[in-house]
């Protein structure tokens, strides 16, 4: 089923919604504590922060009720903190990970008036070190794929 909005979009409101990151907009100071979340890309400010990206997902297969073909978008989220926060940039990760597989089921999600269920979020694999982000800033990079089965109300 084709979606109003991308699943990064979704995904980002739902990490919003469950304190794991902030809205930019509404953030604007970008400490450690709230890690605002960006779609696709990460501005030059500020150092400790969140960006999603859709990748390459999973066709799983076709409801024999409905007809309607069931999705499994791949998400890329990405953690990107100060050379003297590793750890931080390291562990939001992790805390967002544990997360996804406890408490994410069923969660609904609105978005400019449209609702959404994200029924699960399958972490792919373990917490990816990316090095640094370039010779001039020396931020610390880490990435977790998932994978998100998304329904539009």
């Amino acid at each position: 089923m084709k979606l109003k909005h991308t699943p990064s979009e979704i995904v980002a409101q739902l990490l919003i919604d469950l304190d794991l990151s902030s809205d930019p907009e509404e953030t604007g100071t970008g400490t450690v504590s709230d890690f605002p979340i960006f779609i696709a890309f990460f501005p030059d400010t500020p150092n400790n922060s969140l960006c999603i990206s859709d990748t390459d997902g999973v066709l799983l297969s076709r409801d024999m009720v409905e007809g309607e073909t069931v999705d499994r978008y791949g998400l890329q989220i990405r953690s990107r903190v100060k050379t003297t926060e590793y750890t931080s940039g390291y562990n939001k990760l992790a805390e967002m990970r544990q997360v996804f597989s406890e408490d994410v089921l069923d969660n609904q999600v609105e978005l400019e008036s449209t609702q959404y269920i994200i029924h699960n979020l399958r972490v792919t694999g373990t917490i990816l070190v990316s090095g640094k982000e370039s010779p001039q800033s020396k931020r610390n990079l880490f990435s977790l794929n998932l994978l998100a089965t998304i329904h539009q109300l």
